[in-house]
C-alpha cells in the first residue's frame, strides 16, 4: 500500500495495489481462521480502501471517454493565482486543476467550529477526476462537517475520482474544531488525474490561522 502511494506511474501504482488486495484478503481469511476478530476487521477496513483505489486506477479512461458538455459562455469564480506545475499556455491542454483556500477568520479560540471552503476550477481543455485533498486537517484539529459525497481518511479528503469538467468549478465546505491552543498553517495539496491517466497535484495559497485558550469571561458567558 506505501508503495502504492508513493508510485506516480498509474499501471505500476495499479499493480501494488493488486498485490495488496491479495495479501490483504488472505490475511483477513488467517485472521478469521485464527479467531482474531479485531485484527480481521481492521484488514477488512484496509482491503476496502485498496480496493476503491484500485477502481479509481483501473477506470479513469473509461471515465475520460464519456461526451464532455462545456457552455459556450461558462460563468466560474477564478481563484487567487498560485503556483502550478503546468507552466504557459500548454499547460492548459490538459486538466489543470486550479484551487483557492478560503477562511474567513485568522483567530479562534479552543473548541470553536472553523469553517473552511476549497474552490476548485479545471482551468484546462480536458476534464479531471479528483482523487483527494492532502494535508487538510492539521494535527490538533478534528472535523465535525464535510460534503456527503466525500469521505475523510486519516488527516486528508478522499474525494473518489469525481470528475471536474473544463471550466467547471467544484466546492468544498468542511467544519472543522480546533482542539488546541497555537499557530497552525493550512496547506493542502489536491491530487488529481488528467485525461491522460497521469497523476498531477496543485498547492493553493496556504493559510495561517491562531487559536487562544477561551478566556474566563467567554467561560463563565458558556457556563450559564
Amino acid at each position: 500500500m506505501c508503495n502504492a502511494e508513493s508510485e506516480v506511474d498509474p499501471e505500476k501504482k495499479a499493480k501494488h495495489y493488486q498485490l495488496a488486495e491479495k495479501h490483504l484478503d488472505l490475511a483477513a481469511r488467517l485472521y478469521e481462521t485464527a479467531g482474531y476478530v479485531t485484527k480481521k476487521d481492521e484488514t477488512l477496513r484496509h482491503l476496502e480502501r485498496v480496493k476503491e483505489e484500485k477502481e479509481l486506477l483501473i477506470t479513469p479512461i473509461e471515465i475520460f471517454k464519456a461526451p464532455t458538455i462545456v457552455s459556450a459562455t461558462p460563468t466560474i469564480s477564478t481563484p487567487t493565482p498560485t503556483n502550478e506545475e503546468a507552466v504557459g499556455l500548454e499547460g492548459f491542454e490538459h486538466a489543470n486543476i486550479q484551487a483557492n483556500l478560503i477562511i474567513r477568520l485568522r483567530e479562534y479560540t479552543v473548541g470553536e467550529d472553523i469553517n473552511l471552503e476549497i474552490e476548485l476550477v479545471n482551468a484546462g481543455k480536458r476534464p479531471a477526476l479528483l482523487i483527494k485533498t492532502e494535508q487538510l486537517i492539521p494535527e490538533g484539529f478534528e472535523i465535525k462537517e464535510k460534503p456527503e459525497i466525500y469521505r475523510v481518511e486519516d488527516s486528508y479528503l478522499n474525494m473518489k475520482g469525481k470528475r471536474l469538467d473544463p471550466l467547471k468549478t467544484e466546492e468544498v465546505k468542511l467544519v472543522l474544531k480546533a482542539l488546541t491552543r497555537g499557530t497552525f498553517t493550512l496547506k493542502p495539496r489536491v491530487l488529481y488525474l488528467d485525461e491522460t491517466g497521469k497523476y498531477r497535484s496543485h498547492e493553493p495559497q496556504p493559510a495561517t490561522i491562531k487559536v487562544k485558550e477561551l478566556g474566563i469571561s467567554g467561560w463563565i458567558k458558556g457556563e450559564r
